[in-house]
């Protein structure tokens, strides 16, 4: 995208209004970064959890088994 492009975007756009969402990322600039963190970690997270959702089923069947036995 060059700036050509980002001009006919903001052609119909207040100036003012830009200007303010340029201040709220320039003012939460910590949180957005925090937040990209996240988003960033976040399959990595949901994998670790599911690795250990599979284990806790493993687990529990393997004591289903010593507790009823094959037939139960």
């Amino acid at each position: 995208m060059d700036l050509n492009e980002i001009s006919k975007m903001l052609d119909d756009t207040p100036m003012d209004k830009v200007g303010d969402v340029v201040e709220f990322f320039v003012d939460h600039r910590d949180e957005l970064d925090k937040l990209i963190g996240f988003a960033q970690a976040a399959p990595a997270l949901l994998a670790t959890v599911g690795d250990a959702l599979d284990d806790a089923g493993e687990h529990a069947k393997d004591a289903a088994l010593a507790i009823a036995g094959n037939a139960g």
